[in-house]
């Protein structure tokens, strides 16, 4: 089934938001508390865009990084 978050809890090993909308998989796993059912007539589900995350800065990678961006600068000035 359907439901949203009216409240911030813990499903299925992802604590969800206020306004999250999932598959609850049985009325055993359904908390009244703070989830709510959400039925084919309610507004559709829209899939919330992922953010973009800056790259992960590795110290070993940076070095490896500005080599090759200094051979690309060599290749470019040599022609």
């Amino acid at each position: 089934m359907l439901v949203e978050a009216k409240k911030r809890g813990f499903y299925a090993g992802i604590y969800r938001r206020v306004g999250d909308r999932f598959d609850c998989q049985s009325e055993g796993e359904f908390s009244k508390t703070w989830m709510i059912k959400i039925t084919k007539t309610s507004k559709k589900v829209k899939k919330k865009a992922k953010p973009k995350l800056p790259p992960l800065e590795i110290p070993s990678l940076i070095a490896k990084e500005e080599a090759r961006e200094k051979k690309a600068e060599a290749k470019k000035d040599a022609k």
